[in-house]
């Protein structure tokens, strides 16, 4: 699968000679298929959202979970919606539940914003378990990877807090008293 990239078109022979046309889209419904069957995928980043933790062109290895089992910190293999053709991997820095049901809040670690809210369980199809960069098999389930990935979604939500903060000094008292009447129920 290696060289498709979204919106180009690769052709592959069938048996009989003749070439079928594979879109970038039908490579992501088919690494879906395979998450929610089981399996395990290894595939490119393609993008630089996550870094410098993950880079472009390191081998990721997706492993499937559910919604109910993604942890804060963890890098998830999601959409955010159903009609979204583009499979996303960022970290989740926020978990929770309220009123609409539950949620799970994403960011890349070098986004400036934090992504919408995952509302839907199956839009979830795995995580990020193990990174290969220049040759060298990266593990992320390592307690030390586990904690380092807990702190940077930590620090990300307070990061952007602040900003928000910072642009509208006036309502964090608001802001404040909300997170704290929430957290109190």
């Amino acid at each position: 699968m290696k060289g498709i990239r979204s919106g180009t078109q690769r052709t592959y022979p069938d048996r009989r000679g003749a070439k079928n046309i594979m879109s970038a889209e039908t490579i992501r419904q088919i690494f879906i298929e395979l998450l929610r069957d089981g399996y395990w995928i290894r595939s490119p980043a393609r993008a630089q959202s996550m870094s410098p933790f993950i880079r472009k062109g390191d081998f990721l290895t997706v492993k499937p979970i559910t919604f109910a089992e993604a942890k804060i910190g963890d890098i998830l293999a999601y959409r955010t919606h159903e009609t979204e053709s583009v499979l996303t991997t960022h970290r989740v820095i926020q978990k929770g539940r309220d009123g609409e049901g539950p949620y799970l809040i994403t960011k890349g670690d070098r986004s400036r914003f934090r992504d919408l809210p995952i509302t839907c369980p199956t839009n979830v199809y795995g995580k990020i378990v193990s990174m290969e960069r220049n040759g060298r098999l990266i593990s992320l389930e390592t307690h030390l990877h586990r904690v380092l990935s807990y702190l940077i979604a930590r620090l990300s939500l307070a990061v952007w807090y602040f900003r928000n903060a910072m642009r509208a000094p006036h309502l964090v008292p608001v802001k404040v008293m909300h997170r704290i009447f929430r957290l109190t129920r």
